[in-house]
């Protein structure tokens, strides 16, 4: 595995704690595109196969987390703070 931190992830960069901790998580958060598609290939390599809801910032986010299997919930808006509004929401509600 490479080294190109903006576009490769590897299993070896996740210690087990942290894999254990992803693998429990309700929900998860994206803020881009690039970062569904490397979360779904360090799931891949690192043999997690789970699809927790993800909040993704904005629409072309979402179609990434979508295209991958994810049930999303989208921000209104492209900015963090729509972001964060958005999950307060939903945590709040659930």
């Amino acid at each position: 595995c490479g080294r190109d931190w903006s576009s490769d992830v590897c299993s070896s960069d996740l210690p087990e704690w942290k894999r254990e901790a992803v693998a429990s998580a309700d929900a998860i958060v994206f803020a881009s595109t690039s970062a569904v598609n490397n979360f779904v290939k360090m799931s891949a390599s690192a043999d997690l196969e789970f699809k927790p809801l993800a909040f993704c910032i904005g629409r072309m986010t979402e179609s990434a987390a979508k295209e991958h299997g994810f049930n999303t919930v989208v921000s209104e808006e492209t900015t963090m703070e729509s972001l964060v509004k958005k999950i307060v929401e939903y945590f709040g509600r659930n």
